[in-house]
């Protein structure tokens, strides 16, 4: 059980090797420790600023709800909001084109992280160089693994497996998804686009993830992805969970998630 932490983040996005512009955007807000990556869709003047409405609807209602507590209902009203930015968005500028992007976004109260998403950005945890994945994709690929279609293994090559079944910015009734679970000293919290799966695999990203340092990990990560061609825009931000000298007391509430055994 932890009785103080220390938390330090890396975050980067590259517009990798073949696009010709960065649709990803993210948020780095370690004052509350608020962390997101979001991937937008649609093409320049749609999907980079799909991704960008909705970073900057998440900051304001951060800013707006500091002083008073941030809470999972106000982060999710924050992505509610974006969601009919955008689509208000693509219907008064787009003619009828349709802007949108994922994300994912973790928050860090007390000792328990929380995450939200929506598409096939993703979350992890490593530690003890065991990579878990936290968030689920979105997309019709996994839809045909969990009907028992395809392998794990063939869903990973699957022609179709850039197409998600959920985004921001789309349809007015989005679900986004929540999971929480307890944080571990010594742990890396992974939020990525999938310009970074799409190139490494798990065993990859584990492997770069070698590096206790959380900077050195970062770059790695991105370095490797870069290295394999980088087809699509790349983001990532990693977290790392250590000791602090002040001690806090412990939140055990809402755990939906197991520590590592």
């Amino acid at each position: 059980m932890l009785t103080d932490i220390a938390l330090k983040s890396f975050g980067q996005s590259h517009v990798g090797a073949v696009r010709k512009i960065n649709e990803d955007s993210l948020l780095e807000y370690p004052e509350q420790n608020i962390w997101v990556v979001a991937d937008g869709m649609g093409g320049h003047e749609a999907g980079d600023v799909a991704s960008q409405m909705l970073i900057d609807t998440i900051n304001t209602y951060i800013n707006e709800h500091a002083y008073h507590g941030i809470t999972i209902n106000v982060l999710k009203q924050a992505i509610l909001t974006a969601n009919e930015k955008i689509i208000a968005y693509s219907h008064s500028q787009l003619a009828g084109k349709t802007a949108g992007s994922t994300i994912v976004l973790l928050w860090i109260d007390g000792h328990t992280a929380h995450w939200l998403w929506a598409g096939d950005s993703r979350g992890y945890r490593f530690y003890h160089q065991d990579l878990k994945q936290v968030t689920r994709d979105h997309s019709h690929v996994n839809e045909l693994v969990d009907q028992g279609v395809l392998s794990a293994e063939e869903a990973e090559k699957h022609p179709m497996g850039n197409v998600i079944t959920r985004a921001i910015g789309v349809v007015e009734d989005i679900d986004v998804d929540h999971i929480s679970h307890p944080i571990v000293e010594g742990e890396m919290l992974l939020l990525c686009s999938d310009g970074l799966t799409g190139e490494l695999s798990d065993a990859s990203i584990a492997e770069q993830l070698q590096q206790q340092n959380v900077i050195n990990a970062g770059s790695s990560l991105m370095h490797a992805a870069l290295g394999k061609g980088a087809k699509d825009n790349v983001t990532l931000i990693l977290v790392s969970v250590s000791k602090q000298s002040q001690i806090e007391s412990f939140k055990d509430d809402d755990l939906t998630v197991p520590l590592f055994s």
